[in-house]
């Protein structure tokens, strides 16, 4: 796609062929592609971060290869983590489209889908019981 606006380029396969394999260079490979180009230094002096194309990401997850399916299905483990680092909530959940489950003067509530790989609820739960007492406090 095209950095100024997110249209699609040709780019003959190579971001297909980078995502859709599992080696620590392709992930990599991805998550510079997708880091903000610029990154500014606590002294404010920016230098070169990365590709900056995170911000068209719902287009790179969309974009097609020659046999009409879409990068996001093809992607590999760790490509596709990097993904959704920038497709999804928090990198695991995707929002809902509609309107809120609850909206109150300091919260609103939107629905979502877990797309996390851990399905077990029972580890999840013991994960977030900090203090081992069966309760989220």
């Amino acid at each position: 796609v095209s950095i100024e606006d997110g249209t699609p380029v040709e780019h003959s396969g190579s971001w297909h062929a980078c995502i859709s394999h599992s080696t620590k260079t392709a992930t990599d490979a991805v998550r510079k592609v997708l880091l903000d180009s610029e990154k500014r230094d606590d002294y404010g002096v920016y230098e070169f971060n990365g590709g900056g194309f995170g911000k068209h990401i719902h287009a790179l997850a969309d974009a097609c290869d020659a046999e009409g399916r879409n990068a996001l299905s093809l992607a590999a483990k760790g490509p596709r983590a990097e993904i959704n680092k920038h497709l999804l909530l928090c990198g695991q959940y995707m929002l809902t489209i509609g309107p809120p489950e609850h909206r109150s003067k300091t919260s609103v509530v939107l629905r979502a889908q877990d797309l996390g790989e851990q399905s077990d609820y029972g580890a999840i739960f013991d994960k977030a019981d900090k203090d081992a007492n069966g309760k989220l406090d």
